[in-house]
C-alpha cells in the first residue's frame, strides 16, 4: 500500500509527536524538494538520493527528532545539514529564526533556491562545516543535528540556550540512536548535561571532528567486530 500524507499525518498523531511538527508536515509539500522518481518514498522511512552522494532524512525519524527538539514560535534554532531544504523548510514554519548549515556547496545552492521559491523570510543558509563557526552566530534555543555523531558535539553545545536543547544521532556509523541533552536552568558549570537516548535510527556520518575525523580510529574497530560477529 503506498504511503500518504494523510496516513503519515495520522501516524504521527497516535505516536503523540507534538501538534507544531505534525502541523509543519501538513503545511510543506515535500515534492518540491525531491526527485519525481522517487516520491513514491515519500512518508516513509526509505531514504532518497539527493545528490553529493548524500541522501534524505527518514520522514519518521526526522519527525522524531523535530518533537525532542521542541522548537516554539519564539524559537531561534540552528541546522546542521540543510540536504534538500526539506528540513529546513519545516523548522522554517516552526520557529522564529533558522539558520541552516549545509557541508556541501551544491546541495547548500539548491536548497537556498527551494527556500527561496516558498517564501521563507526567517531562513538564512550557508555552505560549509557546521559544527566550527569562524565567527560568531549566537544562541539558539534548539539545534537538530542531520548527520550521525561518534562523541557529543561540544561546539554546537556551547550555542546552547539555558533551556534550549539539542538532538543528533549518536553511535557508531552503521546505526544510532537519537540523542537529546537539555541545558537545564540549575545546572552548574562543572557539571555535565545529561545526555537521554530515544529511537534507533540510520544517519551518514558528520564531517569534522565528531564523526568523520575519528572513522581511521574507531571505524576499523567496527568493521573488525562486524567481520568476527
Amino acid at each position: 500500500m503506498k504511503a500518504s500524507k494523510k496516513s503519515f499525518i495520522e501516524e504521527l498523531k497516535k505516536l503523540g509527536i507534538r501538534k507544531q511538527v505534525v502541523e509543519s508536515y501538513g503545511e510543506i509539500d515535500p515534492k518540491y524538494f525531491y526527485d519525481s522518481i522517487f516520491h513514491k518514498r515519500l512518508y516513509t522511512d526509505e531514504t532518497m538520493p539527493i545528490g553529493g552522494g548524500e541522501t534524505s532524512d527518514p520522514f519518521y525519524v526526522l519527525a522524531r527528532m523535530l518533537h525532542h527538539a521542541d522548537v516554539k514560535k519564539t524559537s531561534r534554532v540552528l541546522e546542521i545539514g540543510t540536504g534538500a531544504g526539506f528540513s529546513t523548510a519545516l523548522l522554517g514554519t516552526m520557529g522564529k529564526d533558522v539558520i541552516s548549515i549545509e557541508y556541501h556547496e551544491k546541495l547548500a545552492a539548491a536548497a537556498k533556491e527551494r527556500i527561496r521559491d516558498h517564501g521563507f523570510r526567517n531562513i538564512r543558509l550557508f555552505a560549509g562545516d557546521g559544527t566550527t563557526f569562524e565567527e560568531e552566530i549566537g544562541m539558539f534555543d534548539a539545534i537538530i543535528v542531520l548527520a550521525a555523531c561518534y562523541t557529543r558535539p561540544i561546539n554546537l553545545i556551547r550555542n546552547l540556550k539555558v533551556g534550549g536543547r539539542i538532538v543528533f544521532p549518536m553511535g557508531p556509523i552503521y546505526q544510532q540512536q537519537i540523542a537529546v541533552m537539555k541545558n537545564e536552568m540549575e545546572r552548574r558549570e562543572d557539571e555535565l548535561m545529561e545526555t537521554r537516548f530515544y529511537d534507533f535510527c540510520s544517519f551518514r556520518l558528520i564531517r569534522g571532528p565528531y564523526g568523520t575525523d575519528l572513522y581511521p580510529l574507531i571505524g576499523t574497530q567496527e568493521e573488525d567486530l562486524r567481520e568476527n560477529s
